[in-house]
């Protein structure tokens, strides 16, 4: 939502590490300029990586049985 160059560093390594801030380049990137998959693997990446991460953690901590 907003620009990068406006943004202090620290934000910018912030953003960078929320998933939200990929998707929403993603979308603007196929929505505006018309990207393809190779165009935007990078976010789609990042996206992996947290949904893999979040998966794990979840099932971590599931700890129901079955005895």
């Amino acid at each position: 939502m907003f620009p990068y160059e406006g943004m202090p560093v620290a934000a910018d390594y912030i953003a960078e590490i929320l998933p939200a801030t990929h998707v929403m380049h993603a979308i603007r990137g196929v929505v505006l300029q018309d990207a393809t998959l190779a165009d935007i693997q990078d976010d789609a990446w990042w996206l992996l990586g947290f949904m893999l991460v979040g998966l794990m953690a979840a099932s971590l901590r599931f700890k129901k049985r079955l005895d």
